[in-house]
């Protein structure tokens, strides 16, 4: 029998130390995407900084893998942000440190929009269908980001603006904005 007492205490540790490890790592990696307005970039430090529609300001470091999407497909880096531009930033925090992996160029010169209701959402499939205030219902696919990001952007309503890129006839949606 103390055979088994030593067994089911080992046992317990680590299933304790696994969720404590779990806890730990999540807290340091958490993913997140604002909308806004280029402030400032510093090329010399990789850093960008955004200013929000509340009036926050954010700075972000640049990932070495950023992936920077506009209007005409992915730009290389730094050359497709420019100040007084609106974007979406798609980053992680990791130690109190936020880093951007991603940047949606928004507005006439970047992604296209359209405003709509979801009628049907498989996150699966990565598919997403908005019905626009005409009635016509457009089928998208989700980026991985997008559609991690779906499960927590779309709001009861289901009404949203959805940022996307058209490649080949295929639509791919980057972000997903707040209720509109």
């Amino acid at each position: 029998m103390n055979h088994y007492l030593k067994q089911a205490f080992k046992a317990m540790v680590i299933v304790g130390v696994a969720s404590q490890a779990a806890t730990v790592f999540a807290a340091h990696d958490v993913v997140g995407a604002v909308e806004g307005s280029v402030k400032k970039i510093d090329a010399t430090t990789k850093v960008v900084t955004i200013d929000t529609a509340d009036g926050a300001r954010h700075s972000y470091s640049l990932a070495d893998d950023l992936v920077v999407h506009t209007g005409n497909g992915a730009a290389d880096g730094l050359r497709g942000i420019r100040v007084g531009g609106n974007v979406a930033v798609h980053y992680t925090v990791e130690g109190g440190r936020e880093t951007a992996h991603e940047v949606d160029r928004l507005g006439d010169d970047g992604l296209r929009a359209a405003k709509g209701t979801v009628s049907h959402m498989d996150l699966a499939a990565k598919k997403i269908s908005i019905k626009a205030a005409d009635g016509s219902v457009q089928t998208f696919d989700l980026t991985d980001r997008a559609a991690g990001d779906a499960a927590h952007s779309i709001g009861k309503s289901g009404k949203q603006t959805v940022y996307y890129s058209e490649e080949g006839g295929k639509k791919t949606i980057h972000f997903i904005s707040a209720v509109i």
